[in-house]
């Protein structure tokens, strides 16, 4: 109760099913893209799909994105310039 900054882990399934569509959050973060969840998304493309919605969404101040990743790279090219620092 009051509470007014939270960090929280948000999973591709919750943001695939809008879960935290009324959410708003200031910084995201990616960490990895591996083959744990095709079971429900089907293929890569869906799930990095999935996960890129987090760093689509309006008002996101800040982008914590891991370069060594190979869907981390082309995420952070898909960034707005504000977010790319």
């Amino acid at each position: 109760e009051g509470a007014r900054v939270v960090a929280m882990e948000v999973s591709s399934h919750a943001l695939d099913q809008g879960r935290v569509d009324g959410v708003r959050f200031d910084v995201a973060v990616f960490s990895n893209l591996t083959q744990d969840h095709l079971d429900y998304h089907g293929d890569m493309q869906a799930y990095g799909a999935a996960k890129a919605r987090l760093f689509q969404r309006s008002g996101l101040r800040a982008a914590v994105v891991n370069l060594d990743d190979p869907f981390g790279r082309e995420l952070f090219a898909t960034l707005s310039d504000s977010l790319r620092r």
